[in-house]
């Protein structure tokens, strides 16, 4: 099982440790990789257009196993996933189902779906990873550990998606206030980091993607502080709330509802010669 709090594995870049398992934090070298395969942990299963009465009640692993197709092979791309985060692994890695108190191996019937041996679409999905079950409790922990080691983006199913529409809605109205039509490809981030940090770009492609992306958070709040600060001490500059400038070194987190900024109240800290 994971040793303690698994958050301090994160601080030092450290694989998870879980039942038989270790979940390796992703280098950059292998972001397209993963990123290509890592939608499967981030569907929106309990909102339109997919939500029903039956998926809601679902598991996320029991979901996985009932919308697999041929057309959307879920569980594959799923294993795939989790071949990339136990890259040193030789253990083989499937999907099966208990029954009786039994485990066994799943297969796809005609049609695609994963079944069991009566062809009944299956009840007890499992993972299993070199002879080890792993249920929808433990999978459940695997992708949360993915999620914050990688720094994925997941629907909060505790808010609701108008809420969150709404909460894109604002940061898209940030980005174009802020001129941002466009986040930088990747390789030009990597290449901003270099050019902000003197970094050398080798140190970067090895860096994790957590460590990336927090590296590029940091560094955007570092020179927005310098240029607040340095606006205010000019004089030429007022600030209607003086709490507004905030040390770059603060805790850079915040609740999904404290994104919630509508249009007026951006547009009355950026209009005027005001912030």
């Amino acid at each position: 099982m994971v040793i303690g709090d698994y958050k301090k594995y994160l601080i030092y870049d450290e694989p998870v440790p879980y039942k038989s398992i270790a979940l390796h934090p992703v280098r950059m070298r292998d972001w397209e990789n993963f990123y290509s395969l890592a939608g499967v942990l981030t569907i929106d299963k309990n909102s339109p257009p997919i939500a029903t009465v039956e998926t809601i009640s679902m598991s996320y692993l029991e979901y996985l196993f009932y919308a697999h197709s041929e057309e959307l092979p879920l569980l594959s791309i799923l294993l795939g996933l989790l071949s990339v985060v136990m890259p040193n692994t030789d253990e083989k890695i499937e999907v099966g189902y208990r029954e009786n108190n039994a485990v066994h191996r799943a297969f796809e019937n005609t049609e695609g779906k994963v079944v069991t041996g009566q062809n009944e679409v299956i009840k007890d999905p499992l993972l299993l990873i070199g002879g080890v079950a792993f249920d929808r409790h433990d999978f459940n922990k695997i992708r949360e550990v993915i999620v914050e080691q990688n720094l994925l983006k997941v629907p909060n199913d505790k808010i609701d998606k108008r809420i969150r529409d709404a909460r894109e809605d604002a940061k898209n109205l940030r980005a174009r206030i802020s001129g941002t039509k466009k986040q930088a490809s990747l390789e030009d981030q990597m290449v901003s980091l270099f050019v902000s940090t003197g970094i050398p770009l080798e140190t970067i492609y090895g860096l994790t993607i957590r460590k990336f992306i927090k590296s590029l958070e940091r560094l955007d709040n570092k020179i927005h502080y310098e240029i607040y600060l340095s606006a205010s001490m000019s004089g030429f500059v007022q600030f209607k709330d003086k709490s507004f400038i905030k040390h770059w070194l603060s805790d850079l987190g915040g609740s999904d509802l404290d994104e919630l900024i509508s249009y007026d109240s951006i547009e009355a800290k950026v209009s005027g010669g005001n912030v």
